[in-house]
């Protein structure tokens, strides 16, 4: 395995060159980098390359090292343009550590991890453009949705197929 750097959209990309040969492993580019994220949030990146079908991973580690929170994306290709790449909150997930608290809050490092997969073999992948992006607060909950006709067949009420109270529906 081996690091270099390689024109991005955004600058200077890191890029992962491997070769896994016949046996199944990983490799990784690290870097230090404290992060306090906020309560709603999504992460993008910018990647381009050529695998065969491996793992991506994306992984966020605490001060301590022994906390890891990821993203997976399993038989993942890269495209050979720079792509941009969006991972949701939602898809990021406490992998492992003592604590006990599973909300990923403050990271002081994060990892591209390629990891082989059922393609295994020598690929190189870039990275560049890390972004974290804070997202407004949720809603409170969902609206309630306004159901309206304007025609009905003779024998089928409009709101026939509706489950629940119709009293809430305005008159069209």
């Amino acid at each position: 395995a081996g690091l270099r750097r390689a024109s991005g959209p955004a600058g200077s990309a890191g890029c992962l060159d491997f070769d896994f040969g016949r046996v199944t492993g990983y490799v990784a580019l690290r870097r230090k980098l404290p992060i306090d994220f906020p309560a709603r949030y999504d992460i993008a990146f910018d990647v381009r390359g050529e695998m065969p079908p491996n793992a991506l991973q994306i992984k966020f580690s605490d001060v301590s090292g022994d906390n890891v929170w990821w993203a997976q994306r399993p038989e993942y290709r890269p495209p050979a343009e720079w792509q941009r790449f969006r991972v949701r909150q939602r898809q990021i997930d406490f992998a492992w550590g003592p604590t006990t608290d599973r909300v990923l809050r403050r990271t002081e490092w994060v990892e591209f991890v390629i990891a082989s997969g059922s393609g295994g073999g020598k690929g190189s992948v870039c990275f560049d453009r890390l972004t974290l992006r804070e997202l407004p607060p949720a809603p409170p909950a969902a609206p309630v949705p306004i159901v309206r006709a304007s025609s009905a067949r003779a024998g089928h009420a409009p709101f026939a197929g509706l489950v629940g109270p119709l009293d809430a529906a305005p008159a069209p």
